[in-house]
């Protein structure tokens, strides 16, 4: 239905047929997020009269994309009737990959994972043998889903590395060169549109669409786990910068070392605070002495040990992994005393594996800052830890198909 509103609007060249059908991915849209609306609270949002958001709800009835959801409440007189998604009109496929698993499940439109979210281990690099088991690993899920694939939406997917959105293009991960573009390869096997996002954006989708950022104009999202990614939502939208490259905190140059970071420069933030520095951290302590129940978790295989073992020793009182965590918080703050001269935002939501670890991290960043940012800037900014689960990350790479299908502007 929209895909034909859309041609006839362009086909005939009629502005008030391409607004029409702009109001029908406007009303689809704002049913998505809020769950069910009135007619009236429609027409509010979207600045329409109630007739004309009757006729577009009574054609979206007629498609079997929205339906009646009962009553609302009333200060008095009738109650207001409810409007929803038929949550089976459409599915999308979401994908959250880290640098060692990937997850993936399928979503209806009131963002159920019909499918049980699938985990596997799927290092990433560059050979066409891991695009191989990860297109095999989608296939399956398909196929368990029984989802007729016509009703699938799109392909989503949260991706570490230098994510460039508008080309499809991970240069880190998935990159075979001279071949096709990652996400044209994709599209290609499935026939249905793919769209790729930096992990740290899709972090930050999610928690501006369904977290504590939701309805904040200027809020950055930290994803901290084996670098620490950022996420920008400046002026209520998500910024990427000229090549959708930004946000690449991890590499400020904000430290005097010799050690080589993963982009292969030095001096860069995530030498000295990511998920593999906090695990050397306590491998190097222990072996000079430290005592440590991390010792315990591994049966003292130190090789073992990871970030989210440290921080589920610190949640348990273990005193060098909460002495590590200090270390760790205090540099992170100096890095955020620099973000938040940059960009002044009202907020700032710590996510990620490493959040987990909450005042154990968030104390020492509130000393850095004590000591390193402006206090007017401070005192006007609000650091939190993110509210969402592990699978934040598989929401905003929903939210990000569907915002690509459904969101456009009226111009």
């Amino acid at each position: 239905m929209l895909d034909r509103l859309r041609n006839e609007a362009i086909n005939n060249n009629s502005n008030v047929k391409i607004k029409q059908a702009i109001a029908v991915k406007h009303t689809i849209t704002r049913l998505y997020y809020e769950q069910t609306l009135s007619n009236l609270d429609l027409g509010r949002q979207l600045f329409m009269t109630p007739p004309s958001v009757t006729s577009i709800l009574n054609s979206l009835i007629k498609e079997g994309i929205v339906e009646m959801k009962g009553r609302g409440y009333s200060n008095g007189g009738r109650k207001p009737m409810l409007y929803g998604l038929v949550p089976d009109f459409g599915y999308i496929l979401s994908i959250d990959m880290d640098q060692y698993y990937t997850k993936m499940a399928i979503f209806n439109m009131h963002n159920i994972n019909v499918t049980p979210i699938k985990t596997f281990h799927l290092r990433l690099n560059n050979e066409r043998s891991t695009f191989d088991i990860l297109v095999s690993e989608i296939h399956s899920l398909i196929e368990i889903s029984t989802i007729d694939t016509s009703k699938i939406l799109g392909i989503g997917l949260s991706m570490p590395g230098f994510v460039n959105t508008q080309l499809g293009v991970n240069f880190t991960f998935l990159n075979f060169g001279n071949e096709k573009p990652f996400r044209t390869l994709i599209e290609e096997e499935f026939g249905m549109p793919v769209f790729i996002e930096n992990d740290a954006s899709v972090l930050a989708i999610a928690e501006n669409k369904f977290g504590l950022a939701k309805g904040v104009k200027n809020a950055l999202v930290l994803k901290m786990s084996w670098g620490v990614g950022l996420g920008l939502i400046l002026n209520g939208h998500l910024y990427r910068g000229h090549a959708g490259l930004a946000g690449e905190f991890s590499h400020i140059p904000i430290v005097d070392s010799e050690i080589i970071c993963s982009c292969g420069k030095q001096g860069c933030l995530e030498t000295e605070t990511s998920a593999l520095v906090v695990a050397k951290l306590a491998k190097e302590g222990i072996r000079n002495g430290k005592i440590s129940s991390l010792q315990g978790m591994v049966n003292d295989d130190l090789d073992k040990i990871e970030a989210e073992m440290v921080v589920k020793a610190a949640n348990m009182g273990d005193q060098y992994s909460v002495q590590i965590l200090s270390i760790i918080g205090y540099k992170l703050g100096k890095g955020i005393a620099i973000l938040m001269h940059l960009f002044n935002p009202e907020l700032i939501v710590l996510g990620g594996n490493m959040a987990k670890a909450n005042q154990f991290l968030t104390i020492p960043i509130q000393q850095a800052l004590n000591k390193y940012c402006i206090p007017l800037i401070q005192e006007n900014t609000r650091i939190v830890v993110s509210k969402l689960d592990e699978n934040g990350g598989l929401l905003g790479a929903v939210a990000m198909v569907f915002d690509n299908i459904f969101v456009e502007k009226v111009k």
